[in-house]
């Protein structure tokens, strides 16, 4: 009985030193698995910062819907004046290059100020301007060069007032300095577009 109590004593101890070691690696493994959740989320919380802002946010500042708004209203002359070379007559193919190329730079420089305040860069127009664009796209070459340049004055003068209010209003001193230095270059079109306005009515 004496050999038998003896045997069982170091099998016991062995035992429970077995059971007391499992301890701390289950309080590590628990440790890490918190820690690995915890860095997880903030990792999630990076991105949703870190995400781009769309034009639907329904929190834009001035500053951010002025993006929006002036490159739409970009791509559209692009657009416009791309389909003015195909459709329209000689008396509107001069203002039509000159906007194209004015205008693709416009959108090219508020793309490189967008990328750089987190703005996602639209690809598509919005509806305003689409449904713009298929309206006049359908029209035959005499009233193509008339609702063009009909367009051109009143896009413009729009265009002018909403980089004037930008440089009114605005608070980031990138879209201000683009607004005040582009305006410019609008009020040239609109001069332009008045008197491609009057030669195609004649």
């Amino acid at each position: 009985m004496k050999k038998i109590t003896l045997l069982f004593i170091p099998v016991l101890l062995l035992s429970i030193f077995s059971c007391g070691g499992k301890t701390p690696d289950n309080k590590k493994s628990t440790k890490e698995k918190s820690d690995s959740l915890f860095a997880e989320m903030d990792s999630l919380k990076q991105k949703k910062t870190d995400k781009e802002k769309e034009e639907t946010n329904d929190s834009l500042s001035t500053d951010e819907k002025f993006f929006f708004n002036a490159f739409h209203s970009s791509r559209f002359e692009v657009m416009l004046g791309e389909l003015a070379l195909k459709k329209g007559t000689v008396k509107i193919k001069k203002i039509a290059e000159m906007i194209i190329k004015d205008h693709q730079l416009m959108m090219d420089e508020l793309e490189q100020i967008g990328k750089s305040k987190h703005l996602k860069i639209p690809r598509i127009l919005d509806n305003k301007h689409q449904n713009k664009y298929s309206d006049i796209a359908k029209l035959d070459s005499v009233k193509f060069d008339k609702k063009y340049a009909e367009t051109m004055v009143k896009g413009h003068e729009e265009n002018i007032k909403m980089f004037e209010d930008e440089m009114a209003a605005g608070e980031d001193k990138d879209f201000t300095k683009f607004a005040s230095v582009k305006l410019a270059t609008l009020e040239e079109h609109l001069h332009m577009a008045k008197s491609v306005d009057a030669n195609v009515k004649k």
